[in-house]
């Protein structure tokens, strides 16, 4: 049994809610993990307070963590090549990260260095895109005639 933060409501935190949910055997491309922490990035509480589609609850919530793998699916490597059972890992565009464990996409999931804790690790996807796409532009506008 997982715990799964959703929101239930929109427009405001008072619709956020536990879920207790099973979480299913992996299926090929697939890794189960165990969250140690999640990110924390204003496009969550963009989307959750911004958004007025009710036809979206329940809103699962959250998009990048670090954990452990605890379950690989037949066939199956992370994203950064390999992963085993016990490894800590990192995952970004991971739909409804505010969980306990949960099935992800194992191309969305990499190695964790130990230099990283598991909450710094869980923070690095989107500001690390932010940075990359900006340096990106720069770089671009730069190099136009």
């Amino acid at each position: 049994m997982a715990t799964r933060w959703i929101a239930t409501r929109l427009g405001s935190f008072d619709g956020l809610q536990e879920s207790d949910e099973e979480v299913d055997a992996p299926e090929t491309g697939e890794v189960t993990i165990e969250v140690r922490a999640v990110g924390m990035n204003p496009t969550e509480f963009k989307g959750l307070l911004g958004e007025s589609d009710p036809a979206l609850l329940p809103l699962p919530i959250g998009n990048e963590l670090a954990g452990i793998i605890t379950a690989i699916g037949p066939d199956t490597q992370i994203g950064s090549g390999g992963g085993a059972i016990g490894d800590a890992v990192l995952a970004y565009r991971v739909p409804g990260a505010y969980a306990s464990v949960l099935n992800v996409n194992a191309s969305d999931v990499f190695a964790k260095t130990d230099a990283l804790s598991f909450p710094a690790a869980a923070n690095l996807f989107l500001v690390g895109a932010t940075a990359a796409d900006m340096l990106r532009v720069v770089e671009r506008s730069q190099a136009a005639p």
